[in-house]
């Protein structure tokens, strides 16, 4: 069975989780695939060098190749670009050394393997949503200027990288909605 995968990118709360769930639960027999980076900090804390964050890289490669043929839907909260594109801005805040130079490689060149390799790729721009913190949020919180400067450049990622992707505002529902809309003309398509 081909699956319909579905990539939600988007800076750290713009409402991935949430659609996702949401969409899971419109989609009969889709799987969700959380985010993987809550199972990791919850795990190990948050990574402190580069280096665990390419590993996370290639842990959520690995895991959206494993359940891809499982289900007739697969939605992937932050999918591989996601954590390739923070985990370069990471380098980039650690400093510049031959050895930090290839980690910044290694995750350019992880974004734009997995750039279009999502049936469907939905970028998220910043919420208007007053999110509360749960203790997991908390550790992994990024100021409100990093949020912005993650989500534009997930945004720059897509329109220079992704060859078709939609940008989703407004409430659930009407995400939802709209990912129905697309998979339905996507599906007459095939």
């Amino acid at each position: 069975m081909q699956p319909t995968s579905i990539a939600l990118i988007g800076a750290p709360f713009t409402g991935k989780t949430e659609l996702g769930v949401a969409l899971s639960e419109a989609l009969p027999g889709s799987f969700n695939l959380p985010e993987y980076a809550r199972a990791y900090i919850e795990t190990y804390g948050p990574p402190e060098h580069p280096a665990e964050q390419l590993y996370m890289v290639e842990r959520a490669a690995d895991i959206e190749r494993s359940v891809g043929h499982l289900y007739p839907y697969v939605i992937i909260d932050s999918p591989v670009p996601v954590y390739a594109i923070y985990g370069a801005w990471f380098v980039e805040l650690s400093g510049s050394d031959k050895k930090l130079d290839a980690l910044r490689d290694a995750f350019n060149k992880a974004a734009v393997k997995y750039a279009n390799s999502y049936d469907l790729v939905y970028f998220l721009p910043a919420s208007e949503i007053d999110y509360t913190l749960d203790d997991m949020d908390k550790v992994r919180a990024l100021s409100p200027p990093e949020r912005e400067e993650i989500g534009d450049r997930l945004r720059e990622f897509c329109v220079s990288h992704v060859e078709e992707y939609r940008v989703l505002k407004g409430p659930v529902t009407d995400r939802v909605a709209q990912i129905q809309k697309d998979i339905a003309i996507l599906k007459r398509g095939k």
